[in-house]
Formats: structure tokens, sequence, C-alpha cells
């Protein structure tokens, strides 16, 4: 085993592994790493029991930052807005106002080659920020991120409520099944690979997609819709505050001769901001600048001024530095991007598109703890059986449409899936019964 392990191991993997890793009491850490453990304290209303495992004990330490604000609203819709002009058409504000829009991008050239290559809508199933559950928002279907499992339920007062036997999701996949038989969405999003998709959105075909961010000077941001009848239950799929550190980022294991002088290692690169910001993004003047009150600033760089071999921005980053998997940051200890740049980045759009979502991001999920291996086994072996069911009837009711047997058969196989014990299982994980 090496002394440390600096990585991104699933939960399973180190609830599994526990007998080989060092343990970080609660007395070792306030005396060997004052620094983490004080920031920890003072931002997590949980303190040290955030990082315990079903256990009840702490086995690994957080890396990156802990609640990046950019990330709060997960994929952002876009859409051309000179597609929308040249069809000389209105942002939608609800599902009928986007279907008229989708119509006339399908009908009317609006990319000005002269021929019917159009794709209203592109979607890609296979890559986590373009999922087709980030469509479903006016439906009130939203979870904390695009996944399909955390859009299979609601978190309401308590209780979680399942999504995947209303009316609601119904209603979503007869829209959807419009937009795909009328040639406005692109269903072969279902078997795309990322690099088609990006393919596909690159050559200009593309009208609406959902993403990270792109050129703002083509693409602008769609409000929340409304659907008729779901007035007033429209969602955006994202969390305030959405938890982006990597909670088993940082792990010691018991083959390390000096455990303790590792720790105090880790912990001085905590006693510093800018410490954090170099483990981050490299050394002060490359890819940040301090500020006078002691925050920090994106600082943009251009190709030219690339070194050697380098391409892009991200690339040096990964190059010079640890970007996700460094000290665990809080608050201002995050460079910002610059929101006064002639051009904004693409993470400032994110600062200035959030606000537009804020409102309308669920406010109940379930919590983010460790669970023990056994219910971890048991949820895992549930979810594979339903996933694999729900993508293929998915696909199939917004390729093919769904009629009220089909409905009633898909009542019945939630049942033959076990959904409902699924369900069960993350009430009981919400009322802390393991």
């Amino acid at each position: 085993m090496p002394d440390i392990i600096f990585s991104w191991p699933p939960e399973s993997t180190v609830i599994n592994n526990t007998a080989h890793l060092f343990e970080f009491t609660d007395e070792i850490l306030r005396e060997y790493a004052p620094n983490l453990t004080s920031q920890i304290e003072a931002n997590l209303p949980d303190g040290l029991d955030t990082l315990r495992k079903s256990d009840g004990k702490i086995y690994s330490l957080p890396v990156g930052v802990y609640a990046e604000y950019a990330n709060s609203a997960k994929s952002i819709p876009l859409i051309r807005q000179d597609w929308l002009d040249a069809v000389n058409m209105e942002m939608p504000t609800n599902t009928d106002e986007l279907y008229d829009v989708l119509m006339a991008f399908k009908t009317q050239d609006p990319n000005g080659n002269g021929k019917a290559d159009e794709i209203p809508i592109s979607f890609c199933q296979a890559n986590g920020q373009h999922k087709h559950f980030y469509f479903a928002g006016p439906w009130g279907i939203a979870g904390r991120t695009g996944a399909d499992p955390d859009n299979y339920f609601q978190v309401q007062n308590g209780i979680v409520e399942p999504n995947l036997d209303t009316q609601n999701f119904k209603d979503y996949l007869l829209y959807m099944h419009k937009l795909a038989q009328d040639g406005l969405f692109d269903v072969e999003g279902f078997s795309l690979t990322y690099s088609q998709y990006k393919s596909r959105v690159n050559e200009g075909v593309v009208g609406m997609i959902v993403t990270w961010m792109e050129d703002p000077a083509i693409w602008s941001p769609v409000p929340v819709l409304s659907a008729p009848g779901y007035e007033g239950q429209e969602l955006k799929v994202g969390e305030k505050g959405h938890r982006t550190a990597n909670m088993n980022g940082f792990m010691i294991t018991k083959a390390c001769d000096d455990p303790l002088a590792a720790l105090r290692a880790w912990d001085y690169l905590h006693s510093d901001p800018n410490l954090k910001r170099i483990m981050r993004d490299g050394n002060e003047g490359l890819l940040w600048v301090e500020n006078d009150d002691g925050t920090a600033t994106v600082k943009e760089i251009s190709t030219a001024e690339l070194p050697s071999g380098i391409n892009t921005k991200t690339e040096l980053n990964y190059t010079i530095a640890f970007r996700g998997q460094g000290p665990v940051m809080f608050g201002d200890e995050v460079a910002k991007p610059d929101m006064n740049a002639e051009v904004l980045s693409y993470d400032a759009l994110r600062y200035k598109y959030v606000p537009m979502y804020e409102e309308y991001f669920p406010t109940e999920f379930l919590p983010l703890r460790p669970m023990p291996s056994d219910k971890l086994t048991q949820l895992a072996l549930l979810q594979t059986e339903i996933e694999a069911y729900m993508d293929g009837f998915i696909a199939n009711s917004i390729i093919n449409g769904l009629t009220d047997a089909q409905w009633k058969t898909h009542l019945t196989q939630l049942e033959n899936v076990m959904y409902y014990d699924w369900i069960q299982l993350q009430q009981d994980y919400l009322d802390g019964k393991f």
C-alpha cells in the first residue's frame, strides 16, 4: 500500500477497505490538523461529523472546492440567439412557445445554408451535463443533478415521493414524444457518444442544448419554462450550495511509517488561502491574482500566452497544479472569475446566469452522508435493475409514443423492478434509520 491515497475512489471502495486506512480521530485532527479542523467546524454545520462513515469513524479528508457557486445550477439550457433572430421570434417562456420556436428552427433554415439540416434540440444521454432529464423541469421534475436516479423522486416535506408513476412524468414523456415525432428532438441522443454530440453542436446545426456554457455571442440562456396545467410547479435541476468537494480525496494508509507527519504536511497546505490557490491553480500571476482585500480573481490567458506544448487553459491548469484535487476550499478562498472583463469567461457567465435559476431549485434533498456497506450494496443492486428498465422505457416512450395501455404496464413493471422498495430505502436513509 502507498503511504497516502490522493485520489477519487467511490464510497463503496473506502467503506470496504477501512481495515487498511489510518483513522483520523477527533483528537488527532485537532492536534495535528488544526487548520483543516477549524475550517471544517467554521464552515460546516455538522463539523467533523460530516466526515464520519457509518461506523462513526473518519478515514478520509475532503479535497477541492467544497461548494462552488457556478456549479449550483448544474447544466444551463441555451438556445441559439442568432436562430431566434433569424426566425423573428422571442425567447420562449413556456413549453407551447418552445414548440413553436423549435418548429420554426426546423422549417425556416435559421442557419442560412439552404439545407434542411437543422436539429432543433439535441442532448447526450452518455454525458452527465447533457441528459434528457434537464428538460423535465416544467413538469416539476428536477433533482440535485441531471443523473437519472436523482430525478426518479422528489423530497417534499420530509417524504421521498416517487416521480416515475406520476401524471407529471407521463405528460413530460408525451411532450417529448411530440417533439420527437415532429422531428424537433434529436432521439439519437440516447445513443450518441459525447464526441458525436459535440461534433453536431460544433457544426452549427443544433438550436437548443443544455450544457456547462457555450459562446454567449451565439447562445442565450433559456428561462425556466412553465407547462400548461403545471404552472407554479416549475423546477430547475440544481442545489444552492451544491457540494462539489470529494470527501474521499485524501487518505493515509496503515502502511505509512509516520501518519502524523503526513497529516501535518497536509494540514500545512490549509494554513493559508494562497497555498490552497497554488495547489489548485499554480503560482500566482499565471492563472490567478490576489486582490487587495485578500480575495483572488481568475486571470484570463490567451492561447498565444500558453507555454509550448500546452493547447488550452484547462490543460495548463492540470499540468501545473491539482485543480479539483487540492486542499478543501471554502468561500472566498476560491479565485473568482473576473466579472468586469471585456469578454466574460464561461465561468463568469455561469456566475451571471445562476441567479436566473436559483429560485427554482428543489429545496429538499437526501442527505450527503455515508451509508453502511450492506445498505449501499442493496441500494446499488436495486438501482441497477430500475435504471436498466427505465432507460429502455423512457427511450421507447419518447421515440415511439406512450399509450394508456403501455402506461398501465409501466406501473406494473415499477413494482416488478422493486422501485417502491428502492423509494422506501431512500426514505429510511432520509429518516436516519441507518
